[in-house]
């Protein structure tokens, strides 16, 4: 199927669902900074800037870190696809001038479409921040940016219950280069 906006959805299998049962971090609401300080406390969307790269890898790192479909490798993914010139959209969000959520988007090769085409993910935001809809809007600007580009679509590995409302859509016919085929059902 095909999504709003020509963007659709590769899911890698089963094994991208957990049992669910992990230990949540104790959640910090912004409005519990709020009333702690005293001061308004804003959650603040921006590119990524080169001082912000050891912040990413503690948060990517910390994100995935009880994940059941992690492979501990997330935050390496994301530090290559920097050194490579290949994250073409990389949002962060600050809280308080801490980055608490990251998102890459970078360019792959989907079944014959050579160009025009990005992978999203990975998707990370700090435990104690998780709730609070910062993954949300960190992929709704990198979806926003990629229309604007003219990209030819986007995929992701994961949860389609979850990336359903960004309006991606299970989709058996795309081939994501490295990406092993789903043989259990979706």
């Amino acid at each position: 199927m095909t999504a709003r906006g020509g963007f659709q959805l590769v899911r890698l299998g089963a094994a991208m669902h957990g049992s669910g049962h992990r230990r949540r971090a104790r959640s910090r609401t912004i409005a519990d900074l709020t009333r702690r300080t005293g001061y308004a406390v804003a959650m603040v969307l921006r590119p990524e800037t080169a001082s912000d790269t050891l912040a990413i890898r503690a948060l990517v790192s910390a994100a995935f870190h009880d994940a059941p479909h992690a492979t501990g490798t997330e935050a390496d993914i994301v530090d290559t696809l920097r050194d490579d010139g290949a994250l073409t959209i990389s949002p962060v969000c600050t809280v308080a001038d801490e980055v608490v959520g990251h998102v890459a988007f970078s360019p792959v090769v989907v079944g014959c479409a050579a160009e025009g085409w990005f992978g999203l993910g990975p998707v990370a935001v700090q435990p104690e921040y998780r709730g609070q809809g910062i993954g949300q809007r960190l992929i709704e600007a990198g979806l926003g940016s990629l229309r604007e580009r003219g990209a030819g679509g986007c995929v992701v590995l994961g949860d389609p219950a979850y990336y359903r409302r960004f309006g991606f859509a299970a989709d058996p016919a795309i081939v994501l280069a490295g990406v092993p085929l789903n043989t259990s059902s979706p």
